[in-house]
Formats: C-alpha cells, structure tokens, sequence
C-alpha cells in the first residue's frame, strides 16, 4: 500500500480500476467496459439504473521511489455532477494528477475550474475534455496551472455523473515529502467539518503543523474556526476568526494544535469548501543512504507489476523524509462507510454535525465493533487495530453524523493517510471487481 511511481505512470502503464460498486437497487442490468487512454479494457462491471451509488477505487501496492514515498490510500467516491478538490500544489518538487472515472452509460464533458492563492486562475483548452462511458482518464494538473502553491479545483459533468481524485506528491530533490489521494471535499457550504485531524507529534523537532485548507468560491467571508475534542470545544489560540477573499484559497496553520486526535468545524457567513492536511517524518533511515536512481530502475523491469520501483530494493527512509495526509471536509448524516485497508492502524473520529441540536446526546454504532455515545460539543475517537484483509466501517447515529479516520501503517509509522466517510442509503448492494493491470 505504500506508493510510489508505479500508481499511475502516464500511457506506457496504466492502473486499471477495481472498483467495488455499490447500487441503489440489486437488479444488474447491462455490462459496460471501463478502460484507460489505451483502449484496453481493463474489467467490466455491472449496472443498474440509476447510476451507481458510490464506487470504492483500489487500494496501491508498497512501493518506493526516488523522490516518492508514502501511504497511499484512495476513498470511495459517489458519482456527481459537480465535485470540489482542495490539496496540493504545483510548484517545484510538487505533482498533481486528476482522476476522472465515468461509470455512466452515456460520454460525460467535463469542464475544469481552478482556484489558486491569487484568485482563480486561467485556464487552456485542456480544461475542457470527454470521457466516454465506461472509462477514465487522467489529467496532469501541474501542468494545466503550474507555479501554483495552493490549489482547489472545481470539476463539473454534463451527461453523465462521474467520481473524481487527486493523487499529489511531494518532494525536495530527492528525498520524499509525501503522497496522498486526495478525495472531493463536500460542496460549499457555511459551515464545513473536518472530522479528524492529528495534532503535531513529531519525534524528530521538525515544523510540521497540520492546516486548512479553505476556499470561499464566490463571496468574501469572515470564517470562525472551533477545535473540538474529546473533552470540549475550543478555538485555535489567534485564530478564532479569518477572512476569506472570493476565489483565494488560503492554508492556515494549526501549529498550537496539540498532539492526538481532533476535529475541526469551521463556520462562515458565505459557503467555502477546504481540506485539512497533517504530515509526519519517517524516524527510521537507510544506513547507506538515499537509493541510487540505477537501483530503482533496476528494481522496476525485476517485477511484473509495472511503476512498483524500489519495493525489492528499499523499504526504509532517508533523513528528512516525511509523509502527508489530506482529509476533505465532510458531510453529515445519519449513515454513512467507509473501507479500511489492510496492514494499517486506524483512528476513527465521530463528530456531531454542529448544524443541529447543541445539547442533544448523539448515540450510535460502528457496526460489528462498538457502540459510542457523544456528548454535546465533544467527538468520539475510536482506536482500530490492523486488520490482515481491508473491511468496510458502517456508521449509524441517532443525528447526523461526520466522520473519518486517520491511517498508519503497522510496519511503518512514518507512512499516513486519511479516509472520509461517505453518506449511503439503506438498501444498498454490493459488486466487488477483480483488478487487473493495463499495459
């Protein structure tokens, strides 16, 4: 599950999508192909009508590279017509890859909008693309608006309704900053919730503050920010308020965030969107240093499973490098999952939505684990050991409910990621799909 170059690695190799489909109703009807650029196909899968509810994209395999190292983790999405991507940037050691999956029966035209720290930024004629149903593509967004240090994107379908998501990586020189899928964040609103996010627990004494990531898309707004914990709420000491200028999106430190679990609620006179961000150093180092570009080549062509570079080779870190987690903003409700894969520890947080009843107790379960009660203006922090195979975490609550967890990796607690949890109807059925790789 650690990624490196072997993800995505443009047209010579592919990752088909495996996908896990859930449907809003279990007649299957009609097989459709999902494909790559490359025509290939990669596996079909089955549809209903409506469109499926939500698709779960794969899980990636442990892999090191020369300037990328890192837990990568994708979420399952639910196809829309619009989504908000907020994370990244696309200055120097920084990359961006939009992937856009149309599960649809019918072609879906897709239009790009892009937010920088500016303003909204000008775009090409590579903004405006097609995908066709059954397939996904992929987008080198760097490209499209480099020079960029903080970045959301807005994504609108016509035609079909598709999922989208970011994979950024980070990285100085050669040594590894980090990567992450980075999932949409829910659509703007006037108060947003960021269901966890870890205090700064660095054992190395390297600045590595979480932040937010905010975007007001229309309208200038002045933004309150709350802290809430397993104790109370409170506001970030000299952040109580900001303010957001139309079409700028804006990173704010959380550096007075204490070590552990938190959620973050931030409340606005205009609708904004955002994603939450923390990072963690790797403790652990190759005695004999970074690995040597011609190692990782060589790494590369020793297995049949195309980008995996350096997985045989390496599997430790080298001074400085350091892994990162981007967490959306949630939406609330009285249900809602998410997949849990193998190999990593989980923290679960469960936060009220802040729109309802302060002084109402929430009560609920994680189906098949545990039970949580919540009390008013506190969150639920849950501790899940490692799992030997990935499983689904059903949430259900008296109140609607957000929430999300933060992942590590069992072997390696320098390698992160971040999951959200995604609302689901009753009702729903499941396909799983067998991944296949596209060359």
């Amino acid at each position: 599950m650690k990624s490196g170059a072997g993800y995505w690695i443009g047209a010579v190799a592919i990752f088909a999508v495996m996908a896990v489909i859930l449907l809003r109703a279990p007649n299957l009807a009609g097989v459709l192909p999902i494909t790559g650029r490359s025509e290939t196909p990669s596996h079909t899968i089955s549809l209903a009508e409506p469109a499926p509810a939500q698709v779960c994209l794969p899980f990636p395999e442990t892999t090191v590279s020369a300037e990328k190292r890192g837990l990568e983790v994708a979420n399952c999405l639910t196809p829309a017509i619009e989504h908000w991507l907020v994370g990244g940037a696309s200055t120097p050691g920084h990359t961006l890859e939009l992937r856009i999956v149309n599960p649809g029966a019918r072609a879906a035209a897709i239009t790009l909008e892009a937010f920088g720290s500016i303003g909204p930024i000008a775009l090409d004629s590579r903004a405006h693309f097609t995908v066709d149903a059954g397939n996904y593509t992929l987008v080198n967004l760097d490209a499209l608006a480099p020079a960029q240090p903080q970045l959301a994107w807005r994504v609108a379908a016509t035609g079909s309704r598709v999922t989208a998501d970011l994979r950024v990586t980070a990285h100085e020189g050669y040594t590894p900053q980090g990567v992450a899928i980075v999932a949409p964040a829910a659509h703007p609103s006037r108060t947003l919730v960021f269901p966890v996010v870890l205090g700064n627990a660095d054992e190395n004494g390297r600045e590595m503050p979480p932040i937010i990531r905010l975007l007001a898309p229309e309208t200038d707004t002045p933004a309150q920010l709350q802290i809430v914990g397993p104790d109370g709420t409170f506001p970030p000491p000299g952040l109580e308020e900001v303010y957001l200028r139309a079409g700028q999106v804006v990173d704010i430190s959380l550096a007075e965030l204490p070590p552990g679990a938190f959620a973050i609620v931030v409340v606005a006179e205009q609708p904004i969107t955002g994603a939450a961000q923390w990072r963690h150093a790797a403790t652990e180092f190759c005695a004999e240093g970074p690995p040597l570009l011609a190692d990782l080549e060589l790494a590369d062509t020793s297995t049949d499973q195309p980008g995996r570079a350096g997985q045989l080779e390496r599997q430790c870190a080298w001074p400085g490098s350091a892994d990162l987690a981007w967490l959306p903003a949630a939406a609330s409700a009285y249900r809602g999952s998410l997949m849990v894969p193998a190999g990593v520890n989980a923290t679960l947080v469960i936060v009220p939505d802040p729109n309802e009843e302060p002084s109402e107790v929430v009560t609920g379960s994680v189906y098949g684990i545990t039970d949580f009660e919540i009390a008013p203006g506190t969150i639920s922090a849950i501790t899940l050991d490692t799992a030997p195979e990935s499983r689904t975490l059903t949430i259900s609550a008296s109140s609607p409910v957000a929430f999300g967890v933060a992942l590590v990796d069992a072997a390696d607690p320098s390698f992160i990621a971040a999951l959200v949890g995604v609302p689901e109807s009753a009702g729903e059925t499941r396909v799983t799909l067998t991944p296949t790789w596209v060359h």
